[in-house]
């Protein structure tokens, strides 16, 4: 499993299956105690490698060497590389090759994928489901993809642009591709405050989200609303680089950069706007979260999602990614109109109504149902 949003919408998919089929989420390894969000009810979590005990590691000189050494199995490309070795390879492999005939197996992660698709046993369906865009990955990747997803039995992307994409790095030739969105959980959220003076974001604070961007983009305006504030929600390698562009920036008292919560849905009933700064995204799940919390949200136009999430003017502003001078005006048009804000807020919720767990689930088990089988594996 992988960032915090993709582990969320698996817990919420797997939620919907659980009642009619035998749901099991397993990951590769445990690196928590607890998961730092909320499990539903009655759900079960496996992980193969449990880190978090402190006990010896493997207990014979032979798994302990296997636990050292690096993953022959994983792919390097893989941002979990250094997280694994050939003791969960080993874990991993046994667990494949236990599952019996008809398994169903999502793979949520490329390497994960180009495991299943080779070394799980006759008789088990995997499914693929890519979290991130194609073009995210650089050419080994892609190529390793395209060799493997040929022997799964069907490939889901978060987005209908990817379906395309993928569709047409498999060919004629390749395994039935389909969108599936992820799904908002059923939390409560909403309703944000049009009248509050608050902007709130929130991501891992790295490159890809922007935050450096949208503090560029807040300080051409902010001397005009001496009111406004904007919070940040997150955690991550640029931190202290967007610490010091609040002070350089001259916003020192009117930026926070927090640290993650589960509690940020509270946050966002005390804010009126939300602002999605990405480079790009895979599906910006909090995005459509904010929405169903009912604030007027102001989004960047990055590859992938929030294009095919938003109507422009209606539920929400949409402006050409990484164009700092048009996200400063889109915030300028939102926060001097407090009628707006209310207009944007109001029409959010209905936007986000087919990503429901019930529809996006609906569609979950019109794919299970559907008798999909196991390609030859090469």
């Amino acid at each position: 499993m992988g960032h915090r949003w993709s582990i969320r919408s698996t817990f919420t998919t797997a939620a919907h299956l659980d009642p009619n089929h035998d749901v099991e989420v397993v990951s590769v390894q445990r690196a928590v105690v607890e998961p730092g969000m909320t499990v539903p009810g009655g759900l079960r979590l496996r992980p193969l490698f449990d880190g978090t005990d402190r006990r010896p590691r493997p207990r014979n000189l032979a798994a302990l060497l296997l636990y050292r050494a690096p993953s022959r199995l994983w792919h390097e490309r893989d941002p979990r590389y250094r997280r694994v070795s050939l003791w969960t390879d080993v874990l991993l492999l046994r667990w494949l090759r236990s599952l019996p005939e008809g398994t169903v197996v999502v793979t949520t992660r490329p390497a994960l994928t180009l495991l299943a698709s080779r070394l799980a046993p006759a008789g088990v369906i995997v499914v693929a489901q890519e979290h991130q865009r194609l073009s995210l990955y650089r050419d080994d990747m892609r190529n390793a993809l395209a060799t493997a997803l040929h022997n799964v039995s069907v490939l889901v992307t978060l987005t209908e642009s990817d379906r395309a994409a993928y569709e047409d790095l498999l060919g004629p030739t390749g395994p039935s591709v389909i969108a599936i969105p992820n799904a908002v959980p059923d939390v409560p959220l909403g309703p944000g405050d049009p009248g509050a003076h608050r902007l709130i974001a929130a991501g891992r604070l790295e490159h890809q989200k922007g935050f450096d961007l949208l503090l560029e983009a807040f300080a051409v305006i902010a001397a005009g609303y001496p009111d406004w504030t904007l919070d940040i929600f997150g955690r991550g390698p640029r931190r202290d680089r967007l610490d010091q562009s609040v002070i350089d920036l001259g916003l020192s008292g009117r930026v926070s950069i927090n640290d993650p919560t589960d509690r940020l849905g509270e946050h966002m009933r005390a804010a009126s706007v939300f602002v999605l700064s990405s480079r790009y995204e895979g599906f910006p799940l909090v995005l459509l979260e904010a929405m169903a919390a009912g604030l007027a949200v102001v989004s960047f136009d990055c590859p992938t999602g929030p294009g095919e999430i938003l109507t422009d003017g209606t539920s929400g502003l949409l402006v050409p990614a990484e164009d700092v001078s048009a996200l400063a005006a889109a915030l300028d048009r939102v926060m001097v109109d407090e009628s707006f804000r209310r207009r944007l807020a109001a029409a959010a919720p209905a936007a986000v109504l087919p990503y429901s767990p019930q529809r996006v689930g609906r569609r979950w088990d019109e794919l299970l149902a559907g008798g999909h089988k196991e390609p030859g594996r090469g």
